[in-house]
């Protein structure tokens, strides 16, 4: 679990600063390489947790315990989806929260990828 029980708004904190994620605010408008904003690391030590590509989850949108069901139009159009975290150098700050659920809409204009993890 990336968080490890620490719930921030923010990989770093609770609040957005700028130069701590390659998100539109940056104005880079490209991918870039992992680690470029250390001060943006997680706790844990952790990069691009916000920002920079989408990351791609293997969960299924669903809603969370005791939560209910959000009908947004990716839902309705695709029936069910992967859920995407983080946002991306294609999405403003307020897509790169730490609790922001979304998915992927098969347009070119997003910035998708996924983390190899190693568990030991």
């Amino acid at each position: 679990m990336a968080s490890n029980g620490v719930q921030n708004v923010f990989p770093w904190g609770e609040h957005f600063e700028g130069g701590l994620a390659n998100t539109v605010e940056e104005g880079l408008f490209r991918s870039t390489p992992v680690g470029i904003f250390p001060g943006g690391r997680t706790h844990l030590g952790v990069f691009d947790l916000a920002g920079n590509v989408e990351e791609y989850t293997a969960s299924q949108y669903k809603p969370y315990p005791n939560g209910k069901e959000v009908r947004d139009d990716l839902l309705v159009k695709e029936g069910s989806y992967h859920i995407a975290r983080g946002g991306s150098f294609t999405r403003f700050s307020d897509l790169a929260r730490s609790t922001r659920r979304h998915g992927w809409y098969k347009k070119d204009i997003y910035g998708m990828g996924f983390r190899l993890a190693e568990c030991y």
